[in-house]
């Protein structure tokens, strides 16, 4: 009895780790961007600092969950996934980085105004 269950166990964790597929419910990278743009401007406008593992959705985030139509279960999987892909994970923050500096450059432009 014990070797079945150690061999049931072996065997379910070896299956759930190799789950690294692209789920139905991943948010393209570009919604990602648009998300993760808002959260930062909300978040700095608050002095917050964002935490991945941060357990309670804050006013802000639900606000921007419900922008984007993205449920919380959907956004902890999501950031889950694209954790496990720092790569992809990277470009995204450079993208919201260069998002963040293009609206900075445009309200400078409208202050000179």
């Amino acid at each position: 009895m014990n070797k079945f269950c150690f061999w049931f166990l072996l065997k379910l964790i070896f299956f759930t780790s190799c789950q690294n597929s692209k789920g139905d419910n991943i948010i393209p990278q570009d919604k990602m961007v648009n998300m993760l743009f808002d959260l930062t401007i909300i978040k700095s406008i608050n002095n917050l600092n964002y935490e991945e593992n941060q357990l309670i959705i804050s006013p802000e985030d639900f606000f921007i969950l419900q922008k984007y139509n993205v449920d919380s279960l959907n956004w902890e999987t999501n950031k889950k996934y694209y954790s496990k892909r720092p790569k992809q994970l990277a470009l995204i923050y450079e993208r919201v980085q260069d998002s963040i500096e293009k609206k900075i450059d445009s309200l400078k432009n409208l202050k000179k105004r």
